[in-house]
């Protein structure tokens, strides 16, 4: 943080507010204002500026500060509302298993009524440690829960707050829906605290779902919120946005080998993975099974509950995972997107999720983190984890490369036809066409061109149209609702604009339920010159495909 003139300012104001004679709510934020400070960094201002007003203040500043942080209160302590009640919510258990008396949970309720999200009561950490996370996490759903269905009243917000401090995973996984869907009701604002909540739950799967909302949602407000969470979160950690999202991705407690083993006690049960991360079970014969089998009489009841419960929670983790991871890495094909080797060893050859999806597609060795770095090598992940190159024999990957998703006009025929072979030998599925990508190109008239009339003839249907959204491409209102324009960036300095004809009524396709493109336009971007001499000829070959893929794989409208 910013430790000079600002707050300077700021402890000169909250000095005399904090040891003002009578109580007030100015008083008690002062107090926390200067705790704040002083914790994050500003320990010598906060002196300072104290010394300025005597002897005195310097002593109550040190009384301040070094006061028992369990006897940190307020002047007056709050109420709990009529909706707290004890008895009816899962109360808190201690490690032994043994749940709380009621009298203990109005405690802990009083204890979050004066608690911050980034200042909690110190006494809340004494909790933490004597009490199972889950069964904290089910006590602060409860209170969210009460709290959302009495109208969610501001005076009891920490309430909400109760899911940042004493959440977990599965907290996360049920929070982000309704996140997702409160804008849609007219509450962004409650929307946007959730965010607060999953950065404050802080875990691989409360990272995933935050990075899961910055990546795709239609709210753009929210999303834009999200990427400015995740953002920062990156920035902290000296990371791109990119390669944090790498590093969010949840292992799922699958690291040891062990980990795929679903135990019954008298039978036993290991889980795999197909092409999109759908979790496959086998039966100790190695046969694969429709889904995990319900435990039966022979079964331990404790294992097996224990068992399936795992399952449940890895089968909507990786559904979660999937549904982001496998957008990340077609984007990373199409920009050309490098990873150090060390960087693919970690956390794509050695993420025990990501592998998975890693192992049916092709990577490429290039001889620089560049765009334009040539490509010198193929190779895939094979069965046992090793690396195998265009004739299926161990390939050794050097240390001081990069790897990136070979896209197939990177790659020279025979080595598309080499590696095609070898999937379907093995049957290998892709989890998105990587090998038998439609690849498209300009003429040469369109290439000295800034505007494509190729589609103008076409009609589409405007489902499809709308589809664009899922491809990476922005709507662009015409005023009024109405949506006349898809936007596309390409790269750091170009965007590419579709014209809708006739247009349609925003999220409602069967207004007009035909559409052609009469134009596909090249300009700068974020940024109107029409002086600029531009074509399509100068763009990247891969963006430009990409871009009339999405476009000619539109449905056509039906007479």
């Amino acid at each position: 943080m910013d430790t000079g003139l600002p707050a300077h300012g700021a402890v000169q104001g909250a000095l005399p507010l904090a040891f003002q004679a009578s109580h007030s709510q100015a008083r008690d934020n002062a107090r926390y204002g200067l705790r704040w400070l002083v914790a994050n960094g500003c320990d010598a201002q906060a002196r300072e500026v104290a010394a300025t007003y005597g002897q005195g203040m310097v002593d109550a500043l040190q009384a301040l500060l070094s006061a028992d942080p369990l006897l940190v209160l307020p002047g007056r302590m709050p109420k709990l509302p009529d909706f707290f009640n004890a008895a009816a919510f899962h109360r808190p258990e201690l490690l032994n298993g043994q749940p709380l008396p009621p009298e203990a949970v109005e405690h802990i309720g009083l204890m979050l009524a004066i608690s911050k999200l980034d200042a909690p009561y110190a006494g809340l950490e004494i909790v933490r440690q004597t009490c199972t996370r889950a069964s904290l996490a089910a006590f602060a759903w409860d209170l969210f829960q009460v709290w959302l269905h009495s109208g969610t009243p501001a005076s009891y917000n920490w309430a909400f707050t109760a899911l940042g401090l004493l959440g977990d995973d599965e907290t996360a996984r049920r929070l982000a829906p309704l996140v997702r869907e409160w804008p849609g009701q007219s509450a962004t604002a409650r929307a946007v605290t959730g965010l607060d909540m999953l950065v404050a739950i802080g875990s691989d799967v409360a990272l995933m779902h935050l990075n899961g909302i910055a990546a795709k949602i239609k709210y753009k407000p929210l999303q834009q919120k999200a990427r400015e969470k995740i953002h920062d979160l990156a920035e902290a950690r000296g990371f791109t946005t990119e390669e944090l999202a790498d590093r969010l991705v949840p292992r799922l407690g699958l690291d040891e080998a062990s980990a795929l083993v679903l135990d019954f006690g008298p039978r036993q049960f290991t889980i795999a993975f197909d092409e999109t991360l759908k979790p496959i079970v086998k039966n100790a014969e190695g046969v694969r099974l429709k889904d995990l089998p319900k435990p039966n009489q022979s079964d331990n009841s404790t294992l097996a509950t224990e068992a399936t419960d795992r399952f449940k929670k890895i089968k909507k983790d990786a559904k979660t995972i999937a549904s982001l991871q496998l957008l990340r890495l077609e984007s990373a094909m199409v920009l050309r997107r490098r990873w150090t080797a060390a960087d693919f060893n970690t956390l794509l050859l050695g993420h025990p999720v990501m592998r998975h999806l890693a192992a049916c597609l092709v990577w490429g060795v290039y001889d620089t983190d560049q765009p334009d770095g040539s490509l010198q090598q193929n190779f895939r992940i094979a069965e046992d984890w090793t690396l195998a190159d265009a004739d299926d024999n161990l390939y050794a990957l050097p240390h001081d490369v990069f790897v990136g998703l070979s896209h197939r006009l990177e790659m020279p025929t025979e080595t598309v036809a080499e590696f095609g072979q070898i999937f379907a030998d093995y049957e290998i599925l892709q989890p998105f066409k990587q090998l038998g990508r439609e690849t498209y190109a300009l003429t040469p008239e369109e290439q000295q061109s800034n505007v494509l009339t190729r589609f103008a003839s076409r009609v589409l249907n405007t489902a499809s149209v709308m589809g664009l959204a899922n491809k990476g491409w922005e709507s662009v209102e015409h005023g009024g609702g109405w949506l006349g324009e898809y936007r596309k960036l390409l790269g750091e300095e170009h965007q590419v604009t579709v014209q809708l004809t006739p247009g349609t009524i925003m999220g409602d396709p069967t207004h007009e339920p035909r559409q052609k493109l009469p134009t596909v336009t090249l300009s700068e971007r974020n940024r109107y010159n029409p002086n600029a001499s531009l074509n399509f000829g100068s763009l990247d070959v891969i963006l430009v495909s990409e871009f009339l893929r999405d476009l000619e794989l539109l449905a056509s409208a039906k007479n």
